[in-house]
């Protein structure tokens, strides 16, 4: 089985071909990442929902450039990390991962900062040094 970096040809993001001429597609080298990456975890199941027609490949590759091109790196990478099922993804699948709500600290429930210990020697002297303001 070759590589599949064989089939791709640049980096940069190009045009949708069927759409909006504003959308770009995602670059091919991240294509071929996530690819890797799916090769990697999936072995067998991933190289047979490809098949082995390298036309096949290319076009299956364009269309997650294409279907991805408006996710952004961040939103890949949470899509790599939610994805946990025994199967690998087709395009959709793997977009509604990258795009699903993520739970950021802000949400989570808070953990209080320990109570500061109390120091007498120093209130007293800030206490004085607010007095001492309060007459001038």
């Amino acid at each position: 089985m070759q590589h599949i970096s064989k089939y791709l040809d640049g980096d940069k993001p190009k045009p949708r071909s069927m759409a909006k001429s504003t959308e770009t597609c995602l670059p091919a080298s991240w294509v071929t990442a996530i690819f890797e990456k799916m090769r990697i975890r999936y072995r067998q199941l991933w190289t047979k929902s490809l098949g082995t027609d390298p036309v096949e490949i290319k076009a299956v590759m364009d269309e997650w450039r294409s279907v991805l091109g408006s996710v952004t790196p961040d939103q890949l990478k949470h899509g790599l990390e939610a994805w946990d099922s025994g199967y690998p993804p087709n395009v959709m699948q793997f977009k509604a991962a990258c795009l699903e709500a993520r739970t950021t600290a802000a949400h989570k429930r808070y953990k209080a900062l320990p109570m500061p210990t109390p120091d007498k020697a120093k209130a007293r002297i800030d206490i004085a040094a607010m007095k001492q303001a309060l007459r001038q």
